[in-house]
């Protein structure tokens, strides 16, 4: 199972449920943020670097377990700072996200639709968590990403689950939103 915490925006919200929930069920943690990846400093982790990734995939190896870090019971992929974003295209993510799959995995991505590591894996999710403020300028923003999600990316919507993070409105968000289901969540 794939389970990919995304935003419209930028908030720190979605890392903390992704943290929250890959310790619930004993997931791989993937930071696949680019540029500031975050999941690290939060655990007290050191960053890995990912550049000999690419030879692995270049060479059609699969042994990403060297690229991860242990935390509590837990693997750590620790995303791509700048010096190594720059180095991976969208196939790249793409079969960083198949050399993970043989575990169930929960993916922080950056906020927004502007990272080949965010579509990859929304592209490759069995689950998508949009995670939004409890404000209604975030279910308007957010009903305009996944508008281009679904028509521009092909992201079905019914593998997405609002959640609002606070005292924010369900119906109003699902409304705005056009998701099935909104839930609300207190970190």
């Amino acid at each position: 199972m794939r389970t990919v915490y995304w935003s419209a925006g930028e908030t720190v919200y979605k890392t903390l449920l992704a943290i929250k929930e890959a310790e619930r069920t004993n997931s791989i943690l993937v930071d696949f943020k680019e540029f500031v990846p975050s999941i690290h400093k939060y655990l007290g982790l050191e960053y890995l670097p990912k550049a000999g990734i690419l030879e692995l995939i270049r060479r059609s190896k699969t042994e990403i377990e060297p690229y991860l870090s242990s935390w509590k019971k837990i693997k750590v992929f620790t995303g791509f700072n700048i010096e190594d974003s720059v180095k991976f295209k969208v196939e790249d993510m793409m079969k960083i996200i198949e050399m993970l799959s043989v575990e169930d995995t929960v993916y922080d991505v950056n906020g927004g639709v502007f990272f080949s590591s965010t579509y990859a894996a929304l592209k490759n999710a069995d689950r998508i968590y949009v995670v939004m403020e409890p404000l209604e300028l975030s279910y308007y923003t957010t009903s305009e990403y996944i508008k281009f999600l679904t028509e521009q990316w092909d992201i079905p919507v019914d593998i997405m689950t609002g959640i609002i993070v606070g005292k924010g409105d369900t119906d109003a968000a699902a409304a705005l939103t056009g998701l099935k289901k909104v839930v609300k969540e207190r970190i």
